[in-house]
């Protein structure tokens, strides 16, 4: 997936969500994140991650609670993204006062 973990440009989130649909791949995606392990080698291997988690201590609390990694595997929750992602790069000016560049403050640009 592009835009996670460095590994190439913003996600699409048409994608994304396509991929989200497959009731395997959610659960084992929520699986992995309900592991503290597995948030502790993510943020070992990813200094965006690491620093975001050592900036918001409750950021690891959020990554790890299974109602909210659902709701952010919602379509409907990637495509509200996805819009304001795109509106922010269409403002420049709006993406600095959020505290972010063009790319919403790493939310995949």
């Amino acid at each position: 997936l592009g835009g996670l973990g460095g590994m190439g440009g913003p996600p699409d989130m048409g994608q994304m969500s396509a991929m989200l649909q497959n009731p395997a791949l959610r659960s084992m995606m929520t699986q992995m994140m309900s592991s503290p392990g597995f948030l502790d080698s993510m943020a070992a291997h990813n200094p965006m991650l690491r620093q975001m988690m050592d900036a918001n201590p409750g950021m690891r609390e959020m990554m790890s609670n299974p109602a909210l990694l659902e709701q952010m595997m919602r379509p409907e929750t990637l495509q509200a993204m996805q819009s304001m992602n795109s509106m922010l790069a269409g403002n420049p000016a709006l993406a600095a006062m959020m505290g972010g560049g063009a790319g919403a403050g790493g939310m995949g640009g």
